[in-house]
């Protein structure tokens, strides 16, 4: 009965393991999302001249980047910072949505250029810490409920 405990209780902290470790991974998917937003946009103003408005309800499969892309152009609401984001980030994604689709073609494409770098190396980053934390709560979830086993026996 105690074995059965501890396999229990190693399971479930090594789930909150992840469970720790998933604003990470949102963090990495909303700056994927972002990377794939801005490229899109800017080959849309380059060659096809979509409405941003357009561009943006593509990306409704995109949860975490469409909802608050989506409130503040199209919807008109004000900026939620979001919680997985530094302030540093939230500052950068705010000033980039309050700035595009309000621009001649040659500015905003040079707008776009700059964001790309700026979110180029945000994802790298995300990524990479991404990959550390998770296995980092996934090794501590994992001790912590082997410690709790071995107490238990």
């Amino acid at each position: 009965m105690n074995l059965f405990l501890g396999v229990i209780i190693i399971i479930v902290s090594t789930v909150a393991g992840l469970w720790f470790s998933n604003k990470y991974r949102e963090r990495k998917d909303f700056f994927v999302a972002f990377s794939d937003f801005n490229s899109r946009l800017k080959n849309e103003v380059l060659f096809s001249q979509n409405t941003v408005n357009k561009i943006i309800s593509d990306f409704s499969d995109k949860p975490l980047f469409y909802e608050n892309i989506n409130d503040v152009l199209i919807k008109k609401k004000e900026y939620k910072n979001l919680k997985f984001l530094s302030d540093d980030e939230n500052n950068f994604f705010s000033e980039y949505i309050l700035k595009i689709g309000k621009n001649d073609k040659s500015t905003e494409t040079m707008l776009l250029t700059e964001a790309e770098k700026t979110i180029s190396e945000k994802m790298k980053t995300a990524n990479l810490e991404s990959e550390k934390y998770k296995k980092a709560y996934l090794k501590i979830g994992f001790l912590f409920g082997l410690m709790l086993m071995i107490a238990l026996l």
